[in-house]
Formats: structure tokens, sequence, C-alpha cells
């Protein structure tokens, strides 16, 4: 759930005027790392294949979905 969430509200931002401008009032915001964003694109192709729970394969493939519209291409070309 934590990194559906995760996924969700921050993938989409690159910097903090961008954040600034999206994020709502209250709304706190985190500019992830582009190391950190390699190593979930990385491994979570792998991991959607070993896991037997149907509820966090949905939520694998939610997020797979979400990073590939922000990072495919670009920073994503070998996902298919």
């Amino acid at each position: 759930m934590q990194l559906g969430k995760l996924v969700d509200y921050h993938w989409k931002y690159f910097t903090d005027e961008q954040a600034k401008k999206i994020s709502t009032e209250g709304f706190e915001y985190i500019i992830l790392d582009a190391g950190d964003k390699a190593m979930v694109r990385q491994n979570i192709m792998s991991q959607l294949y070993l896991v037997q729970n149907r509820k966090i394969v949905k939520q694998y493939v939610r997020c797979i979905t979400t990073i590939a519209r922000f990072d495919y291409p670009a920073s994503w070309p070998d996902l298919l």
C-alpha cells in the first residue's frame, strides 16, 4: 500500500517549483531521487512475477502503469 501511495502522489514531481505548483495547501510533497526511481523501476517487474497475493499483484501493476506514464520511454527504455 505504501509503495502505491508513494508512486501515486510523488512520482510526478521533478523539481521543487513544479511540486509547489501542483500540490495543494497542506500537502507535503517529496522529490524522489533519480536513484530511488531507478531502483524501483529495476526491481518492480521482477517482483511482480514472484508475488502470489493477488492484491499485491494489482498494486504492482497499478504502480507500473503510473511509472510508465511518466518515465517511458525516456527514463525506462527497457520496459518493453
